[in-house]
């Protein structure tokens, strides 16, 4: 699952030296933890993106990220975004 959903999409794109790879010991981490279970409604103004307009506005939605490395460095934790 991960091969399909990570590796093989960043060789596609020409990007797998530097995202989609194996979390390895020396190679900084790009990964997302989620909690499938975790129910939320969406609100726009909260939403880490600096735009508000989604379809999905006052939706109930399962599944919410909880945490989330980039290139080694947390930006997002419990859900908040660490900017």
């Amino acid at each position: 699952m991960v091969a399909l959903l990570s590796w093989r999409p960043a060789a596609i794109a020409g990007v797998s030296e530097r995202h989609g790879g194996p979390i390895d010991v020396g190679h900084p981490a790009n990964i997302t933890v989620i909690d499938p279970s975790q129910r939320w409604i969406v609100d726009p103004s909260a939403l880490a993106s600096n735009a508000v307009n989604t379809p999905y506005a006052g939706r109930e939605l399962t599944g919410k990220t909880k945490h989330t490395i980039y290139r080694g460095t947390p930006t997002v934790i419990e859900g908040k975004v660490t900017r």
